[in-house]
């Protein structure tokens, strides 16, 4: 029996290169990554996400859940959006009613998924539709040319993942039908069927070279600007909140040391044989401590309230 490579396998094997990719790329922790849960994807459709934003990921996916939702163009606070959604990619060795015509076989394929969401009402395919429509979104078939179970276990080539922009999807895509994206050879263009139409793929390594029309971008002045004023505003409340936070965390935390540590010790000062020069430290659990200090001469023109300690023991 044939051994089960599945899209969690694939997004796996693919995760720690692209993690290097985006933080050499755009710094380290300029781009946040949002993994939904496989219940949160149906409402958005993508496996992964990086991107440049002011508020948390979670309210981050709840405006693009509302946006998809209502056929929105636009998501708050989304400066750049790299969605992906991973694809197995089959070997075939026989032809069907879906094979292109001008296919030799062997050939590869990967199935869209066209049937609606019982929750969403949408389909995989109709989901990451609308999502490419949203403005700073640039969402991708990310198709992983592995075939071999063992495959997983090697070092990720990033030629073998194979990006396909979500827009330029043939609209003759509809739901409850069978569609395919489809190569010849896996280094090849990929086409759109079961109407073959000629589509576009890069490997990552090209689609990440920078050289593209479809590459990934960098902020815009204008758009850093806005980040930067955006950030500078989160901040300065944070930071109002958190340091008054902190320092009454601060305080009780004092606090409560202090009464650990005076519960500990029962610690004590008693004058000694009623000298009022001399002090002893009395503990339950510490050793005696006596000490003695005198008044320094008004010939050395002391300092009011000093003294010189002239005796420290320990009983």
């Amino acid at each position: 029996m044939k051994d089960i490579l599945t899209e969690a396998l694939i997004e796996m094997h693919f995760h720690s290169a692209l993690i290097d990719y985006f933080t050499t790329r755009h710094g380290m922790r300029q781009l946040k990554l949002i993994k939904p849960s496989q219940y949160k994807e149906a409402w958005v459709g993508f496996d992964q996400a990086w991107v440049s934003t002011t508020i948390s990921t979670s309210e981050l996916y709840n405006n693009i859940r509302n946006a998809i939702g209502h056929n929105e163009r636009k998501v708050n606070k989304l400066y750049i959006g790299y969605f992906l959604q991973f694809k197995c990619v089959d070997l075939l060795n026989r032809r069907s009613k879906y094979t292109p015509t001008t296919y030799q076989l062997p050939y590869y394929r990967s199935e869209l998924d066209l049937n609606p969401n019982k929750h969403t009402g949408l389909s995989q395919h109709e989901t990451l539709s609308i999502l490419s429509n949203i403005e700073n979104s640039s969402v991708y078939y990310a198709c992983g040319m592995l075939f071999d179970i063992l495959d997983i276990y090697s070092k990720p080539d990033m030629e073998k993942l194979r990006l396909i922009s979500v827009k330029e999807a043939p609209s003759t895509i509809l739901r409850n039908e069978r569609h395919f994206i489809t190569f010849q050879q896996p280094d090849l263009e990929p086409h759109w069927c079961s109407d073959p139409v000629e589509g576009k793929a890069y490997s990552f390594e090209n689609w990440a070279s920078g050289n593209l029309e479809d590459s990934p971008r960098l902020l815009k002045p204008g758009e850093v600007i806005a980040y930067l004023e955006t950030m500078k505003y989160t901040l300065s409340n944070a930071s109002k909140e958190g340091k008054a936070k902190l320092l009454e965390e601060e305080k009780k935390r004092r606090e409560l040391l202090e009464q650990q540590r005076r519960q500990k010790h029962n610690i004590n000062i008693k004058h000694i044989n009623d000298d009022p020069y001399s002090y002893g430290l009395v503990s339950d659990s510490l050793p005696p401590l006596h000490i003695e200090y005198k008044q320094p001469q008004k010939e050395i023109n002391p300092i009011p309230g000093s003294f010189n300690l002239i005796e420290f023991s320990v009983e």
